[in-house]
């Protein structure tokens, strides 16, 4: 019986399966991947091979003062990123939690993907290396 799947996307990792093709993750780990991605990618940086617009601003906060404030910021952005590019969730809550020791924020983004009816979450550290 064939596996059945709702949302599948190809691996950034690049990898190859048996059959020499590139491995695709499905569904849940779909989703998390495409997250991840556009929570990563800086507006402008994919403009060469896709679309200028895409993704976040978060890294223009990364290099502001580490509190709260800044935190809700990130999560705004956040947010906005992914209402705009990641149509498969329902965002359901969002924290960014400030980590002054690391000069960094980790992220929680809870999320509901549509038509699975999965609640979901990914943690996401963000930081400026030094």
């Amino acid at each position: 019986m064939a596996t059945t799947y709702t949302y599948k996307d190809f691996d950034l990792n690049f990898g190859v399966n048996e059959f020499g093709d590139i491995d695709t993750l499905e569904d849940e780990d779909s989703i998390k991947q495409s997250i991840k991605n556009i929570v990563l990618t800086t507006i402008g940086e994919s403009a060469k091979y896709q679309n200028p617009k895409f993704g976040g601003d978060v890294f223009k906060s990364l290099g502001e003062k580490i509190n709260g404030i800044t935190a809700i910021d990130i999560g705004s952005k956040i947010e906005s990123a992914l209402l705009n590019w990641e149509h498969r969730i329902s965002i359901i809550d969002i924290i960014a939690d400030p980590d002054i020791v690391k000069n960094a924020y980790v992220v929680t983004i809870k999320y509901k993907i549509k038509n699975l009816n999965i609640t979901n979450e990914i943690t996401i550290n963000l930081g400026i290396i030094k």
